[in-house]
């Protein structure tokens, strides 16, 4: 007996050896594991890489440095475009700088990313009503998110403030348009005052007594 194999006599066996097949099967189950490896380690790693940007964006807004600060809010998506974070960093690093339509955009971006996430819609109500002053675009995305998570305290409040908004702003709007129609009439009747026989009369026979007045007046000299 050598190595186990027995008699040198005994032909060997060879239909225990994997033959081209098997280990063609045998090559790409091993590739195959390696790439799931690789690609878990891979969904691991990058959304932290990710998350450390949309921290870093968020600092530098803090510090005023908005376009450093929109930029890495960008890079975070780059990395992870699965994410809705990075969106909501670039919209607070563009409000922060004054952009407000560039602080909008990155959240409507989050809503066609995620439209199935309550949190999205309730943070572009959030903008509408406390940024943009449009209680009524604000309603109308909140209802959205109630109907998605109808148990979430803070959407019901915001709600609620939106609707309390959007009347107070329609009372304003009432106020305005009383306003204006009380003015037209004044100047109205101020023109048919004005119109009015006699009125020419009146003014003609005013007009000398103010010229004499400022002819009468003494000239100075040395």
């Amino acid at each position: 007996l050598i190595a186990g194999r027995g008699p040198l006599s005994k032909p060997r066996n060879t239909s225990a050896l994997p033959r081209g097949s098997a280990l063609i099967a045998r090559a790409t189950g091993a590739v195959v594991i390696l790439a799931i490896t690789v690609l878990a380690m891979w969904s691991v790693v990058q959304p932290q890489r990710s998350s450390d940007r949309v921290d870093r964006s968020l600092e530098l807004a803090d510090a005023e440095k908005f376009g450093e600060g929109a930029a890495e809010a960008r890079s975070a998506h780059r990395i992870n475009p699965t994410s809705v974070e990075p969106f909501f960093a670039l919209s607070t690093v563009e409000r922060a700088s004054g952009n407000l339509r560039g602080g909008l955009d990155p959240l409507e971006q989050a809503v066609r990313l995620q439209p199935a996430n309550p949190l999205v819609w309730e943070r572009l109500g959030e903008y509408f009503l406390f940024d943009l002053g449009r209680p009524k675009a604000a309603l109308s995305v909140l209802q959205r998110a109630v109907f998605l998570d109808p148990r979430d305290q803070n959407v019901s409040q915001l709600f609620v403030k939106a609707e309390q908004a959007l009347e107070v702003k329609r009372e304003r709007q009432a106020r305005a348009r009383r306003l204006l129609k009380r003015l037209e009439k004044r100047r109205k009747e101020a023109r048919e005052q004005s119109a009015l026989p006699g009125n020419d009369q009146i003014q003609s026979s005013t007009q000398p007594a103010t010229t004499s007045q400022n002819t009468a007046q003494p000239a100075t000299g040395r």
